[in-house]
């Protein structure tokens, strides 16, 4: 019995210890503590009593650290002879209240005047001037004063006026009043102007309004002269009946604004539409152009209607034969225009056949021992058709060297001299003698759709020569390309051929088709324009000087058309003053 009593006592000893060791654990997590003082406005050299709770209500006060201006105190209560504001907070097992604000006043028996400062006396409107109360204790009453601004009391302690005059400011403290402050605003100086109008683009007849501001935001409009073009204008508002664009500007005093330009549009009130051409072939694209009354171009915001069914762009391409009623309409303010209507004719296209020529271009030098077999080939090949066309290229140390033909020797992958080609981009096969058929080939066979025709006239060594193109079917991305060559130029030709009896050299030969002026803009060809489709005709005149040195009546003229792949259509042969005609089939 007695061991189980003393058990028993044990197991109680053992229960109330864990207990107590458990009654003395700081604050959970969840505990959050704030402070609270008995008054937070009070006089130097009075006490005040701070208090700490927390969130459960438990006054903690006796446990916690207090810190004023962040320097821990005894107790829980602080005073001071010194007025100001003082920040307070405290600590209670790690947690950290809120802080307070504590002010402490000077006592009214300290204070037997006060002293108003204003941080300016003079300024400018939309400037701010800040006062300061200060007792003759020295202590800073501004936040504990009431100010007067001419007589009218206002709120904090700065003023900052919108209208400029002298303001009489005073505070008062516990009755106690200071002296009176002069303010005075001013506006401030203008040292520029901005101008403005009500509109920058109208129509002709309507009216725009100028405005005139100052750097300090003052209207001086009425005060301002106002240019426009530099002429004066009475007021401040322009009209006027004429398009154009108007320079306008102000002066205030001897200072001149910004200028502002002013457009005035004529009123648009009707549309004209024009084609490029009203009779055309199936296939050919006719492109067409909007304009209104005042002349501004306004296709591309128009509607373009064909029999009635609105179409994209700006362009049509009838693809049947027939006749079209072509019309459009473009909005303006609103209303909308509608044009004049313009009648297409379209018919069938005719496709044209043209005599068939072939054009061969000799690199070649008077040097040159191997040239002379090309010159051989020539000469066979001109005894077989009368439908070659032939420029010899002389190139190296040569009388004759044609120094632009770099160009056309890189295009066309030139190794040595002598080389031919045929209608530009097919070599003549070695040895051209006797591949002379290969050339004779080319000029017959399936026509070309495409022929040329030149007419000359010369006034002493000036010539202006009118190159045309005629199409019989509709063709892209052509050029032409046209030559001035000479005939007849004597000059001994070196020669290792069996050709002209073997000499060497060929003493007196006699160098034909020799090439010396490119009357296109590039030997390689400049781009034929406008419509290029059946029936229509391509023109361009050019304008050459025959050098003195060169013999005039041996000149004559070599033009041909190439394709996007270089390859020549077909060529033709002129000789000056002379007037040719199509060679149509």
């Amino acid at each position: 019995m007695k061991r189980i009593l003393f058990f028993v006592t044990l197991m109680l000893i053992v229960f109330v210890w864990s207990c107590k060791k458990s009654d003395k654990s700081g604050p959970s997590d969840n505990v959050t503590v704030s402070i609270a003082a008995d008054k937070t406005s009070l006089e130097v050299n009075q006490t005040v009593t701070f208090t700490v709770t927390t969130n459960s209500g438990s006054d903690v006060s006796g446990s916690a650290t207090f810190y004023v201006n962040g320097t821990a105190i005894s107790g829980k209560t602080f005073t001071t002879a010194s007025a100001g504001t003082y920040s307070v907070k405290a600590v209670y097992s790690g947690k950290e209240t809120n802080t307070i604000q504590v002010v402490f006043n000077p006592t009214a028996a300290t204070v037997t005047s006060i002293t108003l400062t204003p941080s300016k006396t003079n300024a400018y409107l939309g400037e701010t001037v800040t006062f300061v109360v200060t007792g003759n204790n020295g202590a800073n009453l501004t936040a504990q004063s009431a100010l007067y601004v001419n007589g009218a009391p206002i709120t904090g302690s700065s003023i900052t006026p919108t209208t400029e005059g002298t303001f009489a400011v005073k505070a008062m403290y516990l009755g106690l009043e200071s002296n009176t402050v002069q303010v005075v605003f001013t506006v401030p100086p203008i040292t520029s102007i901005t101008l403005s109008a009500s509109q920058t683009s109208l129509n002709t007849g309507g009216t725009t309004t100028f405005t005139v501001m100052s750097n300090t935001g003052v209207n001086v409009t009425a005060q301002s002269t106002i240019t426009v073009n530099g002429t004066a204008i009475s007021g401040s508002s322009y009209s006027t009946n004429t398009a154009g664009i108007y320079n306008v500007k102000a002066t205030y005093n001897t200072i001149e604004s910004n200028i502002v330009q002013v457009t005035f549009v004529a009123p648009v009130t009707s549309i004209t539409l024009a084609a490029s051409q009203t009779n055309v072939n199936t296939g050919t694209p006719v492109t067409f152009t909007v304009t209104t009354n005042t002349g501004v171009n306004v296709t591309a915001q128009s509607l373009i209607f064909v029999d009635g069914v609105s179409i994209t762009g700006g362009s049509f391409t009838p693809s049947a034969s027939g006749t079209y009623n072509v019309y459009a309409t473009y909005v303006y303010n609103g209303n909308t225009l509608i044009s004049n209507t313009v009648i297409i004719n379209a018919a069938a296209a005719t496709i044209i056949n043209f005599n068939k020529r072939v054009l061969v271009e000799d690199f070649t030098g008077t040097w040159c021992q191997y040239c002379p077999r090309v010159a051989y080939a020539i000469d066979q090949l001109l005894l077989q058709t009368n439908d070659a066309v032939v420029t010899a290229i002389h190139r190296g140390s040569d009388p004759y060297n044609f120094s632009g033909a770099n160009v056309l020797e890189s295009q066309i992958g030139l190794t040595g001299y002598p080389t031919a080609q045929l209608n530009r981009t097919s070599r003549w096969t070695y040895p051209e003698p006797n591949n002379v058929q290969q050339a004779v080939n080319l000029t017959t066979g399936t026509n070309p759709r495409l022929g040329l025709a030149m007419v000359s006239s010369a006034t002493g060594n000036d010539v202006a020569l009118t190159v045309k193109v005629k199409f019989g079917d509709d063709f892209s991305n052509l050029r032409l390309v046209v030559y001035a060559v000479e005939d007849g130029l004597v000059y001994n030709q070196t020669n290792s051929t069996i050709y002209y009896g073997g000499a060497n050299p060929i003493v007196g030969f006699v160098h034909n088709n020799v090439l010396r002026a490119v009357l296109t803009s590039s030997i390689l060809g400049e781009s034929i324009t406008g419509t290029t489709t059946s029936g229509n005709e391509y023109t361009k005149t050019f304008n050459y000087t025959v050098p003195a040195s060169y013999q005039f009546s041996k000149m004559h003229f070599v033009a041909f058309v190439i394709n996007s792949s270089n390859t020549t259509l077909n060529a033709r042969d002129a000789k000056i003053n002379e007037s040719q005609g199509y060679e149509i089939e």
